[in-house]
């Protein structure tokens, strides 16, 4: 399997991340030293208390955007170095490709193009068609800025197979990208994730089954390689080199 990935994008979200995050932080910090300037009887008591909630407010949500990013691009491993290594074993007619196309991560091969959104929540987490849930537990409050919340994924899957296909549609236009099988799936990377799944929208599979996935016969429909090979271009990967290539390689 080749493996392309977006470094310069990946590398300036995950700065991008650091800087709102510490930013966020610093303004939470300065919100806080203005409160305990504030004394009642003071005429500017108002103004400083009206200065520090702003402060939270902005220090807060910054401090979320910067947690976002860093939880895509700046963590080591990130989610799409997960699912790579996971993917590993695959052979060289499969290509995996993070953050070189309008969605994030998506595998290429033989049965057609494969849309991953991932979650990292553990424990049980219940789908019951297009509804998801995860039940609640105070520890979760603990990890509630570390991690991403769950909402739909299924739903969010649905948009990125919507917005790959557009964006093929303008860049391979003499393709009949209708006809090219996407298959939007869930991945769950916590090895302690607990799927209940009662007829889901969408495939959902902890990570370290994701290999043995797409790999079935049910995943996916056959894709011609005229066209995965169009998508190999479109993403500069090198068409696969015959057994005859690799043994004069090898001399």
């Amino acid at each position: 399997m080749r493996i392309i990935s977006n470094d310069k994008f990946i590398s300036r979200r995950g700065r991008i991340g650091q800087f709102v995050s510490w930013g966020g932080l610093a303004i939470l910090f300065g919100g806080m030293i203005i409160s305990f300037q504030a004394r009642p009887e003071s005429p500017s008591y108002a103004p400083y208390i009206t200065i520090s909630f702003i402060c939270l407010a902005v220090g807060f949500v910054s401090a979320n955007i910067g947690g976002y990013f860093l939880r895509r691009w700046g963590r080591r491993p990130r989610p799409d170095e997960i699912v790579a290594r996971n993917l590993k074993g695959l052979d060289d007619r499969f290509a995996f490709a993070a953050w070189m196309l309008p969605v994030g991560q998506v595998l290429i091969g033989p049965r057609g193009l494969f849309v991953f959104v991932t979650r990292e929540q553990a424990g049980p987490i219940y789908a019951d068609g297009e509804r998801w849930r995860q039940p609640f537990k105070i520890s979760r409050l603990i990890t509630a800025f570390g991690q991403e919340g769950l909402s739909n994924p299924a739903l969010e899957a649905a948009d990125e197979v919507e917005k790959l296909r557009n964006y093929l549609h303008s860049h391979l236009p003499d393709l009949d990208v209708d006809e090219i099988p996407i298959t939007p799936v869930v991945v769950f990377l916590h090895p302690r994730a607990e799927l209940h799944l009662s007829n889901p929208t969408v495939a959902v599979v902890p990570v370290k089954t994701l290999k043995e996935f797409v790999r079935s016969p049910g995943a996916g429909s056959p894709m011609k390689t005229p066209d995965r090979q169009a998508i190999f271009d479109l993403l500069g990967i090198p068409a696969k080199k015959s057994k005859t290539e690799k043994e004069q390689e090898g001399e």
